[in-house]
């Protein structure tokens, strides 16, 4: 199968599917048969828990598979949500978020699970 993608606003398109998102679309990354999603930040308006899970996952059926859940799993109470603000993938297939306050997290790109894997300056 052609793995053609490209976006155009808030828009994706993979072959014959487009997908729109309420947020102008960032970046993606096409990993085997997962196209991850990274939508922009909001600017001009307070940030909310909604704008925190700006990463999806969909198959090249257009179809989202997941988006991203907030991390809370052994976490301080203390802990506060920030948004993604890029994703890259590893030389050994390992998707790596990094959000806006610099933790970095390695995500399963087939769940959308999320697991704090250090922190970046």
């Amino acid at each position: 199968m052609n793995k053609e993608v490209k976006i155009i606003g808030n828009e994706l398109y993979m072959n014959d599917k487009s997908v729109a998102f309420s947020s102008e679309i960032s970046k993606f990354i096409v990993s085997g048969d997962v196209v991850v999603v990274l939508l922009k930040i909001p600017q001009g308006k307070k940030i909310t828990i909604d704008d925190c899970l700006n990463l999806y996952g969909l198959n090249f059926n257009g179809e989202i598979i997941w988006q991203v859940e907030l991390v809370s799993k052994g976490l301080s109470s203390q802990f506060q949500y920030s948004p993604i603000v890029n994703i890259a993938e590893t030389d050994d297939k390992q998707l790596i978020a990094v959000d806006f306050m610099g933790r970095r997290f390695e995500v399963n790109k087939y769940t959308g699970q999320m697991t704090i894997s250090g922190f970046t300056k």
